[in-house]
């Protein structure tokens, strides 16, 4: 895995936060799913396992990643 820059690191913690308040927005799974797929022309399955992996993300680990920047 190549090395990442902090910068990287910040932007990829602010799209996961972002991404996070994203799925509080829409509520349901079912709509999450739907959106992503909308946006991004990726297949349900691939939707539901990003879906899976955002979700298992607690808000107080992103917050704690946040102040970390």
């Amino acid at each position: 895995m190549e090395n990442l820059t902090k910068q990287q690191l910040e932007q990829t913690i602010l799209t996961i936060k972002s991404f996070k308040e994203m799925m509080n927005e829409k509520g349901s799974k079912e709509a999450v799913i739907n959106h992503l797929m909308s946006e991004t022309g990726l297949t349900k399955e691939e939707c539901e396992s990003a879906y899976d992996v955002y979700n298992g993300i607690s808000e107080s680990d992103i917050e704690k990643a946040v102040k970390s920047l």
